[in-house]
């Protein structure tokens, strides 16, 4: 009998710390480096993009008694930036969803997906069509506790951006990068 209450007490932990990672919403700031992939062989070599974003974490959904999914939350973001070569200035504000799986542990995974709205300054030339750009975001990562009791995370993720203007412009000239995030949230 006493065998078995270490693995009771393990498992009321994972309950609590599950619980504790649930119906809170959370702030944070990321930095974002990315590289263009090229499509077509009228793109402009690759840029590298750099960007940073605030961001709040918005829990909205719990599912019950599901084994995989956490809960279900809204991210707005407001994202500054640049395309390095090309010296191209981006600020916008996305919207993606975010769900989160059930944490082990320390760490709890994510995935994002969600559209957004920017505006690209032209300094030296032209690399999009337009200064007004919409965007689809998608990404897959980790988060983890400093600590078991502590509420702020760093988190870690990589995706996707893709950039367009929608057909506004006759030359639809749109910007696909892959992406590598680094965030802290409290």
């Amino acid at each position: 009998m006493l065998v078995f209450l270490p693995a009771i007490a393990s498992a009321e932990e994972n309950v609590v710390n599950a619980d504790s990672w649930n119906k809170k919403i959370t702030y944070g700031f990321g930095m974002e480096y990315g590289r263009r992939i090229v499509l077509t062989q009228s793109q402009r070599p690759n840029p590298d993009i750099f960007l940073g974003s605030f961001q709040v974490v918005i829990p909205f959904y719990t599912p019950p008694k599901n084994r995989f999914i956490q809960n279900i939350s809204v991210s707005p973001q407001a994202t500054f930036g640049t395309l390095i070569s090309p010296r191209e200035t981006i600020v916008g504000f996305e919207l993606p969803l975010r769900i989160h799986f059930r944490p082990s542990g320390r760490n709890r995974f994510f995935a994002d997906l969600g559209p957004g709205i920017n505006n690209v300054g032209h300094r030296d030339r032209v690399e999009v069509s337009g200064r007004l750009q919409f965007s689809l975001l998608g990404r897959f990562g980790i988060e983890r506790r400093l600590s078991e009791k502590s509420s702020r995370t760093w988190e870690l993720s990589g995706g996707f951006r893709h950039y367009s203007d929608g057909g506004t412009h006759r030359r639809n000239q749109d910007f696909n990068a892959i992406m590598i995030r680094l965030a802290i949230n409290f």
